[in-house]
């Protein structure tokens, strides 16, 4: 009896263990498709993995979200030996949130790269000289961040950029060289426009002594205001904590994302307590790419 109890129990644990598997199994694989296919692609091989942050949260409509429209893993030169960098990329301002962000990167004595932008008729430009000020860098991502018309040709890119340098350089006195296309270099929209033009630019840019950025963690604050400070610090820490090397983090300057602002000091203080040296980013930076799609 005794025995026939001992084997049972015995059984019942073995089920249970079986059971525990297959959970963990099925909700690695749900986290994993709900990150944009860039991510899904970067931590694949590492799901299972111990990790700082909680699974990743996204909206509903993140695949019609063009910034993360990327479909394999960023790629960099390796990390040399010593402490690791972290490059804390903010694109789409100047906006209205502006002046918190920069607050916040001061009380904790953090430098980033702004690539703005000039959609918003001019109405915070003057914010480009307290970026610069503060001793931020500043890149170029678009005058307008219209796909089609960008996209639409060579040239057309060309002269896109050129206006948005030439506000650069009116309100700071710099004449910035570094460039993150708008949908990043993999993006596949381009294609509608103009086939095989992110190929034809990225060699373009070296050509013409540019240097581009790609990215290869993000907040996920591209998703929209439906996200949570929250959702976007455990997107942050779960994606992190995948990369090897340095990081190039993703996030926005956006008048309807305030969560993005309200998730800042957390992230910094995230990176910050794993020793992580905030940097700027320069033309000698080693680079994220994305595999061009286009």
């Amino acid at each position: 009896m005794k025995q026939n109890a001992h084997g049972i129990l015995i059984s019942i644990i073995i089920t249970l263990s079986v059971l525990t598997v297959a959970t963990f199994s099925v909700n690695a694989v749900f986290s994993l498709r709900t990150l944009s296919p860039a991510i899904q692609v970067s931590v694949a091989a590492t799901t299972a993995e111990e990790d700082d942050g909680d699974e990743p949260t996204t909206t509903a409509d993140q695949s019609a979200t063009v910034e993360s429209d990327t479909t394999v893993a960023a790629t960099t030169k390796p990390h040399v030996s010593g402490p690791r960098n972290i490059y804390l990329t903010i694109d789409d301002g100047p906006s209205k949130n502006t002046p918190g962000i920069l607050a916040i990167l001061k009380q904790y004595h953090v430098k980033a790269t702004f690539f703005v932008v000039n959609f918003n008729h001019g109405k915070y430009v003057d914010f480009l000289k307290n970026i610069a000020d503060d001793g931020h860098a500043i890149g170029l991502h678009s005058a307008s961040h219209d796909y089609k018309k960008i996209y639409s040709s060579e040239k057309a890119f060309w002269a896109d950029i050129q206006k948005i340098s030439d506000v650069v350089k009116d309100k700071t006195g710099i004449e910035s060289k570094i460039v993150r296309f708008p949908g990043g270099g993999s993006n596949t929209i381009s294609r509608q426009y103009s086939k095989g033009i992110m190929t034809r630019l990225a060699q373009e840019v070296e050509e013409k002594s540019y240097a581009y950025f790609d990215w290869n963690c993000e907040t996920g604050d591209a998703s929209g205001p439906k996200m949570s400070s929250k959702d976007l610090v455990n997107n942050t820490k779960y994606i992190a904590v995948k990369v090897g090397g340095d990081i190039t983090l993703l996030m926005h300057d956006r008048d309807d994302l305030p969560n993005a602002v309200k998730a800042l000091p957390e992230i910094i203080e995230y990176f910050q307590n794993r020793g992580f040296a905030f940097k700027i980013i320069t033309q000698k930076t080693p680079a994220v790419h994305h595999r061009i799609n286009n």
